[in-house]
């Protein structure tokens, strides 16, 4: 396809993009910027003036409503346009040339080129050339100084968007050397030859913006920089617009001059939904009936009313931070925040992010459902955007729904009258908004808070993930569960989610007053107003200020009694095992997962494996989302067969991701809102007056606490088991142990527990025993350097601010981290964990691979398949079953031995070559079990078992 053509095609996406994709909140951002830029022209926005020696900033701080005139709405268009159109102006060169001639001359092109009059640099390149995205960008700058007679500091900004359209901006030295560069040639000064080459260069960018009347509008945004918000989004609207336009199923290689004809015949509206067109709702305190199915007397309560109350008040988009006890309805609030604020600031979508793709399935299922009440929207498309989305059952049901819709589109519409075409909004799964990079882009997405992280990431293609966030709201759940080193990812995302006015709501039932004033800093810029710790508040906060309110508590103020019961295995068990004989229901959770095997084992010799189930992380998913499923049949809101006298033994895996409610708590100390995280699914549901139906002994709701020696207010401090400190640190443990060792024993309220978090991370030197002072300074040393040290790393590669010291997009990715291949590796970028090495376990043979016992389940994959591995790639059926058995390997691997470790694995994996044909399992690793069960890596071995999980034999672990 010639240049030209591409060029035309891709300013014609970008035009389609403005009129059918991008919400009117991002739109609206731009031609204020544009509103601003005419207004500043001397005279009359008539004629063509070149652009003046001055640059102006746009003004962040702009607020009201957005109803510019029509000439600014299509200055903005234009612009938009004319950069997608001269985005690859860098191709017209010998550098991009030479890599279409292979063999000396591929297609003739090079034949051509010369007898056109081109010359090519003498001799043979040596080494890879210039990208033509680089030489694009020294193109570009040097056009617009020549025509407009524009400073390098107005051209580069703009000329920088070229530069980064294919995920990478350039640095000032690379865009330096391109003068030099005999392959480049953006200036004749060194090789005369260049000459021809400059003139197509100049030729190429005059004609692209004489056919779209661009003229004035490229002297107008010379005159004003954009704001780096307006930057980045626009740096990754130019790459959704190329990769359309370089489709050649939708835009084919023959030359088209009749673009009309050319767009409609690339339907691109199959796959591109439009942005989500919320309207405000009729009447606030229905919503719990029509949106979620609630019964009619049903209203919000008083945290759902505030938050309900600020999306309707706010006068521009802001953050709100809602903080309010676990199972009070935070996540239907957010939701009807999100329709108001949706309407308001004409936001197109929702993006809904959690801690783990476990609670992210879970808010999946609820989320859609929302969707699908929503006035008529028609189709509206959804994405579910973790690393293993396609082993989720309910997604790819959607997703071969949607497309059997697609195909059959017409014909389905044709069963429903008009009127019920109107009502209804449709979840749908589009096949162009999926993939690593493209799955936020639909307008609701449900994803891991990596998504999130990774904006903030100095990474390829982070304008796009960037495009995905704007115009959209944002809620961040358990947003508390970011540690020191997520935080500054976290803070970073805040900040450009603030300069691209995404409204931003941010839950948590445990959040310490510290990071609830960073996170405010973060987006706003200001300190939230100090208040008193409450068990339900919301903070607004925006650029002119906060705002911070304490509704009441309107659930019933539940009480928890801590105690502490020392680190010894036998208290543990001889607890769980009593309150099990009393018919209760036990929940321990234990801080690591070779703690919670032996605790397991332990209870199972004592009542039995039918009366005890182990949880954690190191399970097979297939097997781990088995037993989840299983805990919500007995655990659940709806039980319908809760069980007498039954033992979960987990890690910190029931956190956050089950909704389920145990009669008696025991579990290892932890930080002290992790501790209270924990403690939501103890009496999380009422079973009868009084909790009447719970045994007798436990209607109250106890909470005891191992892991550590009984601390007292006297003695010295605690000793903490080594595994807790080496999870958490013993600073924050002896933190918790402080500030309830005076309250074991004791009724806590949980409208208390807000106080109590943030004294537990208020000044080390309060509330503090006498004889605890030596421990605790040596563990608040070894804390702060750690955390210094991990702000330190993550800082190096987080984005830079967007504040007005940023000029142009090569400020981007001063330090740029590495790249990385999959979605796990991605997000052990912005986690400050260990490499994690994951694999697919099987029973391997001589003649093939086996599932283990649980793994495959039917619909066209058995567990007595014989399973190809050399030659054949297995079913699709089997590829999607051997997908979920997949296992981490014990951090003891891969801390301090990750190559020696890998080297083993891939050395393993390396027979299973027919399984690398197969989309599911290619790239992954393979861990092949032999008859025992067990494979050795090192001088570890490794056995799996259908109860315990991965085991080390020499049960050394010290992993969580």
């Amino acid at each position: 396809m010639s240049l030209i053509q591409h060029g035309r095609d891709s300013a014609a996406v970008m035009g389609w993009l403005w009129d059918h994709w991008l919400s009117r909140n991002v739109r609206s951002r731009f031609i204020e910027h544009f509103h601003h830029a005419l207004e500043e022209l001397p005279l009359t926005r008539e004629g063509s003036p070149a652009a003046s020696n001055r640059t102006t900033d746009e003004d962040e701080g702009v607020t009201g409503a957005l109803h510019p005139a029509h000439c600014d709405e299509l200055f903005a268009r234009t612009f938009v346009q004319w950069i997608a159109a001269c985005h690859d102006c860098g191709k017209a060169s010998p550098a991009f040339q030479l890599n279409l001639t292979h063999d000396g001359d591929f297609y003739g092109v090079r034949s051509r080129l010369e007898a056109a009059g081109f010359e090519f640099p003498p001799g043979t390149p040596r080494g890879r050339q210039a990208p033509h995205c680089r030489i694009g960008q020294g193109v570009l700058e040097r056009w617009l100084k020549t025509r407009y007679d524009a400073s390098a500091r107005q051209a580069t900004p703009i000329a920088a968007l070229v530069g980064a359209h294919h995920g990478v901006p350039a640095q000032g030295p690379e865009v330096s050397a391109l003068a030099s560069d005999r392959y480049a040639c953006v200036t004749d000064e060194v090789y005369p030859y260049a000459s021809a080459w400059m003139r197509a260069q100049d030729a190429f960018l005059d004609l692209m913006t004489h056919e779209l009347d661009a003229v004035e509008v490229v002297g107008v945004t010379l005159r004003r920089r954009m704001s780096p918000s307006l930057q980045v989004t626009l740096g990754g609207l130019i790459v959704v617009a190329d990769w359309l336009a370089s489709d050649s199923t939708r835009f084919p290689y023959a030359e088209d001059p009749e673009m009309s004809e050319r767009l409609a015949a690339a339907a691109l509206e199959v796959d591109i939904l439009p942005p989500w067109d919320a309207a405000l709702p009729d009447e606030d305190e229905n919503l719990l009936r029509s949106r979620f199915g609630f019964d009619a007397d049903v209203r919000p309560n008083g945290g759902q009313q505030a938050l309900i109350d600020a999306a309707h008040t706010v006068s521009e988009p802001s953050l709100f931070v809602f903080e309010a006890p676990t199972g009070s309805g935070k996540t239907e609030a957010s939701l009807m925040a999100a329709e108001i604020l949706a309407a308001r600031f004409g936001c197109g979508g929702v993006e809904f992010l959690l801690p783990t793709r476990g609670t992210t399935d879970g808010v999946w299922e609820r989320l859609t459902p929302w969707i699908e009440k929503l006035p008529g929207q028609g189709r509206q498309s959804v994405s579910l955007a973790h690393g293993k989305a396609h082993l989720n059952d309910a997604f790819m049901e959607m997703t071969r729904r949607s497309r059997y819709a697609g195909v059959a589109e017409d014909g389905a519409d044709a069963d429903l009258g008009a009127t019920d075409c109107e009502r209804m909004t449709e979840a749908y799964v589009s096949s162009w908004f999926t993939g690593r990079r493209k799955a936020t882009l639909a307008s609701m997405v449900a994803g891991t808070v990596d998504q999130l992280l990774l904006s903030a990431l100095q990474t390829r293609h982070v304008a796009l993930r960037h495009v995905g966030l704007t115009g959209k709201v944002v809620i961040i759940d358990e947003c508390h569960a970011a540690d020191d080193y997520m935080l500054v990812y976290l803070e970073t995302a805040l900040r450009w989610l603030g300069a691209h006015r995404v409204p931003t709501i941010a839950m948590s039932a445990t959040l310490p007053d510290a990071t609830r004033e960073r996170l405010v800093a973060a987006y706003a810029g200001v300190k939230p107003e100090t208040t008193s710790p409450a068990p339900v508040r919301l903070t607004t906060a925006s650029p002119v200020g906060t705002r911070t309110v304490a509704p009441p508590l309107t659930s019933p103020d539940r009480r928890i009694i801590p105690t502490f019961i020392g680190p010894e295995l036998g208290a543990v068990t001889a607890a769980a095992a009593a309150a099990a004989h009393d018919g209760a229901c036990v929940a321990v959770i234990r801080n690591t997962v070779g703690e919670a095997q032996e605790t397991y084992r332990a209870l199972r010799d004592e009542l039995g494996k039918n009366r005890v189930q182990l949880l954690h992380s190191r399970f097979l998913g297939v097997h781990r989302a088995a037993r989840e499923h299983d805990l919500r049949r007995r655990l659940g809101p709806n039980a319908s067969d809760r069980p007498r006298g039954f033992v979960i033994v987990a890690t910190q895996v029931l956190e956050v991701s089950l909704d389920i409610d145990v009669d008696l708590m025991i579990t290892d100390i932890a930080p002290l809102d992790v501790l209270f995280q924990r403690a939501g699914r103890l009496h999380r549901h009422r079973r009868g007056a009084g909790e009447c139906e719970r045994p007798e002994r436990y209607r109250e709701a106890r909470l005891l606490i191992s892991g550590c020696s009984e601390p007292s207010l006297l003695g010295s401090a605690p000793e903490v088991a080594d595994g807790t400190a080496a999870v958490y640190g013993s600073h924050r443990v002896l933190r918790t142990a402080a500030t309830l060792v005076s309250r074991a024993g004791q009724k806590v309220p949980l409208r208390e527990v807000p106080a109590l978090v943030q004294d537990a991370y208020a000044d080390p030197g309060r509330s503090l025993p006498p004889g605890w002072r030596e421990a605790m300074d040596e563990a608040e040393q070894r804390h702060f350097a750690k955390v210094a040290d991990m702000e330190m790393r993550a800082s190096a590669f987080a984005l830079p601010a967007p504040t007005k010291r940023f000029i142009n997009l090569m400020q981007l990715m001063p330090h740029r981290a590495s790249e990385t291949e999959t979605e796990v590796r991605a997000a052990a970028q912005v986690r400050d964990s260990d490499d994690a090495i994951e694999c697919i376990v099987v029973h391997a043979g001589s003649y093939g691979a086996m599932f283990l016992t649980g793994t495959a389940t039917g619909d066209g994959a058995h567990e007595d398949d014989l399973i190809p591995v050399e030659l054949d790639p297995p079913t699709f059926a089997q590829a999607r079953a051997l997908a979920r058995c997949t296992v981490t390997l014990p951090p003891r691997l891969t801390r301090h031995r990750f190559d020696a470790t890998l080297a083993v694995v891939e050395r393993a994996t390396a027979r299973f070559t027919g399984w690398q044909q197969s989309p599911l399992l290619r790239g992954e690793l393979v861990l092949p079990l032999d008859e025992q069960g067990e494979i050795t890596i090192g001088d570890t071995t490794l056995r799996y078992d259908y109860d315990l999980g991965l085991v080390e034999v020499n049960d050394a672990s010290e992993d969580r």
